[in-house]
């Protein structure tokens, strides 16, 4: 059986206008009979200026607990690392590590058996997966807020936006039409009424110049406070969004619980979150109707199947 030789990480500038993130985190795990496998370490800002670090602790986690594994024995390495690295108290950080070096387990895995991945999850389902797109302005390309700044500014401009993803093909449209920002704001910050009134107007627009060719999806990342979110659902409700997402602060299960029982918006969440354990929080609110894991800090794909199995 394959075992691991060798780690080597990446850390990736982007080009302007940094759509997806400024700095991408990459792992290649590499085997004693040349195969390589490829994951990612997903976690938004919280490694910039500390690449360095990222680097060296990828070295070390796989010199001391992975160097000689076999790369088939996946979940007896993700709990290896779980236990080793988190004594049971996980974080963002070292999730995110422990996600891309299990992404690139199984990355190998599927190579070593000739079979895509799919085909050791239980087998395809579908030939086509639907996707969505930011609403983007398409001629800025110098920077991410110049490309966004629509979404809290100019209603006509993003319906204008939204008309032209539809014509290419796209079925839904995501944006977040509240400040994402604000000076010495303390998160989660209630909603004053020109917000609220703006977000009404935004996503109104855009429903007016689409009609039901498109689901329109929400974004807040869980900067609301949860009585300002249910003001924010109420306004919205008449357009029929598809979802709204993290409309508190993730962590806060109940009051996620509290706002998805008081709309007909389905709720989405769980990007921020780390483990099968905090899903099942979740879940046991009745918080979500869609959960929305990320591969990159999870804890991977094998993280990934309990919580589908949670769900």
């Amino acid at each position: 059986m394959p075992k691991l030789t060798n780690v080597r990480s990446f850390v990736i500038k982007t080009d302007p206008p940094h759509k997806g993130g400024l700095l991408w985190y990459f792992v290649k795990l590499e085997t004693d009979n040349g195969f390589e496998g490829w994951g990612e370490t997903a976690i938004l800002s919280v490694l910039y200026g500390l690449e360095g670090g990222f680097e060296a602790m990828v070295k070390d986690i796989f010199d001391t607990h992975l160097k000689g594994e076999d790369v088939l024995d996946r979940e007896y390495i993700y709990q290896k690392l779980y236990a080793s690295l988190t004594h049971q108290h996980p974080d963002y950080v070292i999730l995110g590590i422990i996600s891309a070096f299990d992404t690139a387990l199984w990355d190998i895995s599927g190579k070593h058996l000739k079979t895509p991945v799919y085909n050791l999850l239980g087998g395809k389902c579908r030939d086509r997966i639907r996707t969505y797109t930011y609403i983007y302005d398409q001629k800025e390309t110098t920077s991410l807020v110049k490309a966004t700044k629509s979404w809290t500014r100019d209603p006509e401009h993003l319906a204008e936006m939204a008309l032209d993803l539809v014509s290419q093909g796209f079925t839904g449209l995501k944006f977040d039409p509240l400040v994402q920002s604000k000076p010495k704001g303390i998160k989660p910050w209630d909603l004053p009424q020109n917000e609220l009134d703006h977000a009404e107007k935004a996503v109104g627009a855009i429903r007016e110049a689409i009609g039901t060719r498109a689901d329109i999806l929400i974004g807040t990342h869980g900067e609301t406070a949860p009585a300002a979110a249910i003001r924010l659902a109420s306004r919205l409700e008449q357009y029929d969004p598809l979802w709204l997402e993290e409309p508190c602060p993730p962590e806060n299960y109940k009051e996620m619980g509290r706002i998805a029982r008081s709309t007909t918006i389905p709720i989405s969440t769980g990007e921020h979150l780390v483990t099968p354990f905090e899903f099942q929080l979740l879940f046991n609110e009745g918080a979500c109707a869609v959960a929305q894991p990320d591969l990159g800090s999870i804890g991977g794909i094998t993280a990934t199947k309990k919580i589908a199995t949670l769900a």
